[in-house]
């Protein structure tokens, strides 16, 4: 199965592939009609190049991973942020994550490549993972595939930053 228009991919009930079976040969485009903000300038990020279409910034206090996705994404660049978090001495396994998606992103992955990111992913089972997308068309739906990838009551979607924060750090409240 393909999707090869925009106005299927709009809306997240028009995904079939939310029930139990997957197409094995399902190929997904999604993207938001925006242009990406510009880029700051700041120092704050660590691990690449402002130039990459994934970054992220390790804040150790409160043990999140805070992800940048802008641009075009592709499996080649969400392993190499695997391989990046992996390759950074304060990254730890078992850190949250707060992924967020720019307004522009497109998210060019395959059925194969959710398989794959299973294989290279750096974050523990037991790692809170926060995405926030901040409207329910493609870009939702493609999120939405790989929570149900995960399979996991710790990944969880968001449209608002303030309520993926709350969600990740809810657990260390409790445990305090």
């Amino acid at each position: 199965m393909r999707f090869h228009s925009w106005t299927l991919l709009q809306n997240p009930d028009n995904f079939p592939f939310f029930g139990d079976s997957i197409n094995a040969r399902f190929y997904c485009v999604a993207s938001i009609r925006h242009n990406p903000p510009p880029l700051s300038h700041g120092s704050s990020v660590r691990g690449g190049l402002k130039e990459m279409p994934v970054q992220y910034e390790i804040d150790v206090q409160n043990r999140i991973v805070r992800t940048t996705f802008q641009g075009v994404i592709t499996y080649r660049d969400i392993a190499d942020l695997a391989g990046r978090l992996l390759a950074d001495r304060t990254f730890n396994s078992e850190f949250s994550e707060l992924g967020t998606f720019q307004d522009g992103t497109d998210l060019r992955l395959q059925l194969s490549d959710f398989q794959q990111l299973s294989r290279v992913d750096p974050f523990s089972p037991n790692a809170r993972r926060a995405f926030v997308v901040h409207s329910r068309g493609a870009l939702y739906g493609v999120t939405r595939i790989y929570q149900t990838f995960r399979d996991s009551p710790n990944v969880q979607i968001f449209n608002k930053t303030e309520d993926a924060l709350f969600w990740l750090t809810s657990r260390e409240r409790r445990a305090s």
